[in-house]
């Protein structure tokens, strides 16, 4: 794969991210992203969409970072419903990141859903990493998948190499929803619209298909290829045995003495 290639596309007014440059930030990123899509296996595809994910769950910076939560109350109001804001007006939590995270991140909605069970555990637990990870119960899941204490720490999810494989290998797997990417991208089959359902059911979808479009060029461009297999030993083939006939039995010494002998008393 050209790399310089994939970043120049990416680089270009009309190709819908990043704008015309990309900071030293995001293009460490994609290339953290490229290196461990390509080392699961992660066809074109489905290297276009992780990408995309990452792209628009970091808010552009391909770098893991903490939900903010800094909301004013009509993104509130748009984003959370009423039964996630257990009474609370939008007003009552904006500009107030640690209450909404333990509010709409809390409750009978986050013991459901993400396994929110202690006092604190939504701003604990809030959206961290280039995936934006969420809740008790994926900490929990991904640090014992990944042999890491995410649930004892989890701001080892800010480290962009742990950042990364916590989002590769669970889209392909299907960590977070029970759904695997290769559902909706494979091969050829590019449902990018749907595979949002792999990480945050349909939530924007239209939005993040976009952008694995745009993903999509640049990988194409840049001539992208996974490593699913390593590639096969060099065979050597064998010289064939010989046959029956061409095999010439090699006199034994006692032969060679004996014949040796005879010739002597035949002079």
């Amino acid at each position: 794969m050209d790399r310089k290639t994939f970043f120049a596309e990416l680089r270009k007014r009309e190709s819908g991210v990043f704008g015309t440059s990309l900071t030293q930030g995001q293009v460490e990123g994609c290339e953290a992203i490229l290196n461990e899509c390509v080392r699961q296996g992660a066809d074109l595809g489905q290297a276009a969409y992780i990408l995309a994910t990452a792209y628009g769950e970091s808010a552009f910076s391909m770098q893991p970072k903490h939900e903010s939560l800094w909301y004013r109350a009509n993104r509130i109001a748009q984003v959370f419903g009423a039964h996630r804001r257990q009474g609370k007006t939008p007003s009552e939590l904006a500009g107030k990141p640690e209450l909404l995270a333990n509010t709409v991140y809390g409750g009978k909605w986050g013991r459901d859903n993400l396994g929110n069970t202690e006092p604190g555990d939504g701003w604990r637990f809030r959206g961290t990493g280039v995936g934006q990870i969420t809740g008790r119960t994926n900490f929990r899941k991904f640090g014992d998948k990944l042999g890491l204490p995410l649930l004892q720490k989890p701001d080892l999810m800010m480290n962009l190499h742990t950042s990364v494989r916590a989002l590769v290998e669970p889209m392909l797997d299907g960590w977070a929803t029970g759904k695997k990417l290769s559902a909706y991208v494979a091969g050829d089959r590019r449902d990018y619209r749907s595979a949002r359902r792999v990480w945050n059911g349909m939530f924007e979808a239209d939005r993040y298909a976009r952008y694995a479009r745009s993903f999509e060029v640049a990988l194409e461009a840049a001539g992208y290829e996974s490593m699913t297999t390593a590639p096969a030993p060099d065979f050597v083939r064998p010289d064939p045995a010989p046959s029956p006939s061409q095999t010439v039995a090699k006199p034994s010494p006692w032969t060679a003495l004996l014949n040796l002998i005879l010739k002597f008393f035949r002079r």
